[in-house]
């Protein structure tokens, strides 16, 4: 994915999120498009900017090997996830 699509559509996710007190939200298309590093940038950027207030953010995936990817690209942004 383009970077600026994954910076457009992480800005909307943020402002989406920023506005209610409840968000889910999914994230969907075919292998190789960016799906995992584009969650794991939201997750960061959305913890930069409403702070880690301890309410949990659930992430998940449809594989194992998806949540391995999603739970080590966390990790190596400095996100503590369980």
């Amino acid at each position: 994915m383009h970077r600026a699509v994954q910076q457009a559509l992480t800005d909307k996710l943020l402002s989406d999120v920023c506005c209610t007190h409840v968000f889910v939200s999914t994230l969907q298309g075919p292998p190789g498009t960016g799906k995992t590093s584009t969650i794991i940038q939201f997750v960061s950027l959305l913890l930069q900017h409403i702070g880690h207030t301890g309410k949990p953010i659930l992430a998940c995936a449809q594989s194992n090997v998806a949540v391995d990817n999603l739970y080590e690209g966390l990790c190596s942004k400095g996100v503590s996830s369980v």
